[in-house]
């Protein structure tokens, strides 16, 4: 089955899901999103360090890609300060702005979406 195929099975920790990653991200391209990463680590605090050690004992040898994402600034930026774990680890940092409602149908091909103005 190809990994775009699979089902993630249930992780029970974040080592469980990390550990998952490794495996499917051996030999290919994977991306893997960390959305609202302050809400996660909110949640549970041990995951900045779950991640810098799955990170630098297997993650960065595959073809992961890794992306964490998160809106709350102070904690996205405290995140990559000199003593916390992710410092030195982040490839790009980007800043996304708002997305306007009124940009959305530049998303769409105009042959498929008509405006019914």
């Amino acid at each position: 089955m190809a990994a775009t195929e699979e089902y993630l099975p249930e992780a029970r920790s974040w080592r469980e899901l990390l550990r998952y990653a490794v495996r499917v991200a051996e030999g290919k391209r994977l991306i893997l999103i960390l959305n609202e990463l302050p809400y996660a680590v909110e949640a549970d605090s041990a995951l900045p360090s779950e991640l810098q050690n799955a990170w630098d004992h297997d993650l960065k040898e595959t073809g992961l890609i890794l992306v964490v994402a998160g809106s709350h600034v102070g904690v996205m930026v405290g995140v990559q300060e000199y003593q916390a774990p992710f410092y030195g680890r982040f490839t790009a940092r980007l800043a996304v702005e708002p997305l306007d409602f009124a940009a959305l149908p530049s998303f769409f091909c105009p042959t498929t979406m008509r405006h019914s103005g």
